[in-house]
């Protein structure tokens, strides 16, 4: 899926920012790293506390963890992870997003994973802050994510309106 910014086309391949919705364990994780390569990854929705995976095995899949989003009263929910020879900038980090910068063939590339709040409040919140960077950063952007988002009646398992 390449992405577009102003008529400029990125070309995506093997090692491109990826993001993961997992429930898996640290095993299950480790051989899917294998068997994919991931310069920018993002893990969503990992349940398990930041502390205790060890640095040794990030390192033991080339990989270190660069940034956690903030979550006022949990665990972080969403982790950024990179190839070692990266060195990510982060730019803001909130509850439903992590933004950072980073080179990408020898370009300056922003890059927003989003894992989305299902509730309308701070929905609106994550929107904004998207609207800002998007405002602010002039080139190619990485927009990758969990939006939850319900676009009809059809999609919902409760009797709830979307």
């Amino acid at each position: 899926w390449p992405t577009s910014h102003q008529g400029t086309t990125l070309p995506l391949h093997q090692g491109s920012p990826s993001f993961l919705n997992i429930r898996a364990s640290k095993l299950m994780l480790k051989k899917f790293l294998q068997l994919h390569s991931h310069d920018i990854l993002f893990l969503a929705e990992v349940m398990v506390d930041v502390c205790k995976v060890c640095n040794s095995f990030w390192n033991s899949l080339n990989l270190k963890l660069f940034a956690v989003n903030s979550t006022p009263q949990a665990a972080p929910n969403l982790w950024g992870l990179c190839s070692n020879n990266l060195s990510p900038s982060i730019v803001c980090t909130s509850d439903q997003h992590i933004t950072c910068y980073f080179n990408w063939d020898q370009q300056l590339v922003l890059c927003s994973s989003v894992y989305a709040s299902t509730s309308q409040f701070p929905w609106k919140l994550l929107w904004s802050d998207l609207v800002y960077l998007q405002k602010r950063h002039q080139g190619p952007w990485f927009l990758i994510g969990d939006f939850n988002c319900i676009l009809g009646n059809h999609e919902k398992h409760s009797r709830c309106l979307p």
